[in-house]
């Protein structure tokens, strides 16, 4: 008899979806938007500033989104020679609760012992990977990308 109950007070229990605010804003550090039920594989809401730096040039753009445990606990940093990015991020897991904003994390400089092939190439769709980067902090892995970037 214990057993049908405790079946029957499980298929009761119903999952209720996490609700999070959207908004994105490259011109400030604040944004409002509208709310969303998140996707089941997400189950944090997350406010998220990412910063790029280009040579001299540097923007930012703070999102508020949903996000998996992942998402909240490995954010991403890439760096090459003369172009950076670092992200910063803060969740939270009940509805409603990614309000303000946040702040960069302070520049991990350490080296930690591995480097990388690097090349960035601006205006050009080619490149040859002739400089080595030397990896920092939580920088371990190889990142391809070919792409556009647009600030």
């Amino acid at each position: 008899m214990e057993i049908v109950l405790l079946l029957f007070s499980a298929l009761l229990t119903t999952v209720v979806a996490l609700e999070c605010e959207f908004c994105s804003s490259s011109t400030g550090n604040t944004c409002s938007g509208h709310y969303e039920i998140c996707q089941s594989s997400d189950s944090r809401c997350r406010v998220t500033l990412t910063e790029t730096t280009l040579g001299n040039i540097r923007s930012a753009v703070l999102e508020k989104s949903c996000g998996s445990v992942y998402n909240c606990t490995h954010p991403p940093s890439l760096t090459t020679n003369g172009y950076q990015v670092r992200v910063s991020t803060v969740c939270c897991d009940t509805d409603h609760c990614n309000i303000g904003t946040v702040n960069l994390s302070p520049v991990n400089d350490t080296l930690n012992g591995e480097s990388c092939p690097s090349c960035f190439a601006r205006d050009s769709d080619q490149c040859e990977m002739q400089t080595v980067v030397n990896c920092t902090g939580e920088e371990h892995k190889i990142y391809h990308h070919n792409g556009w970037l647009r600030f």
